[in-house]
């Protein structure tokens, strides 16, 4: 749902009216006292995905591309209704986007098009499914799908200010094996899932 929307030239920027509720991040993370995460049933997962979908299609419809589609720019209402939010990276539809005219958004949310930072023909609507599915695999998992390996970590190691600070193309080769191993295992998992 979107409360008001502000248009540009070229941008457009959604405001809610009011706060609300909390971040589907937050709400998938809940623990209770024993450190177990907190039971969200199988339909009220699916409400909230189809909440989200629903809010995304009116966008598009719209010709507006969030961009930085992620969990924590989800919220649940008091209702238990999904509210797309944060709509600092939006962008109207007007021709081709390039990487530098869309910026970056959540990394763990970013299509490979965007992280490989190819420019020209970036199309936002497929930006946003490609974040979509990543929450749908939250939704599906209560986690990231790099859960194991961040590539903010790696990022951040790799543009450390002090070079002794980034790591060696081999422990970079470490980790990115390491992450598609757990990848591979965890997609496994979600196709044996019904």
């Amino acid at each position: 749902m979107v409360f008001e929307a502000i248009y540009t030239a070229d941008r457009c920027k959604h405001q809610s009216k009011r706060y609300c509720g909390r971040s589907l991040s937050l709400l998938l993370g809940r623990r209770n006292a024993e450190g177990a995460l907190e039971p969200i049933s199988y339909s009220t997962r699916n409400l909230w995905a189809q909440g989200i979908a629903r809010g995304m299609a009116y966008l598009h419809s719209r010709n507006v591309f969030h961009l930085d589609l992620s969990a924590k720019n989800v919220l649940i209402s008091k209702d238990n209704v999904a509210k797309v939010s944060d709509f600092g990276l939006s962008k109207m539809r007007n021709g081709p986007m390039s990487v530098t005219s869309t910026g970056m958004g959540t990394l763990s949310y970013a299509a490979p098009e965007r992280l490989q930072r190819r420019e020209g023909g970036l199309r936002g609507d497929k930006l946003d499914v490609f974040s979509f599915g990543i929450i749908v695999y939250e939704l599906a998992t209560r986690q990231i799908p790099w859960k194991e390996w961040r590539m903010e970590e790696l990022l951040g190691r790799c543009w450390a200010e002090d070079p002794a600070q980034r790591p060696s193309f081999l422990m970079i080769l470490k980790r990115i094996e390491c992450m598609m191993a757990s990848e591979g295992a965890q997609t496994d998992a979600v196709k044996g899932t019904k």
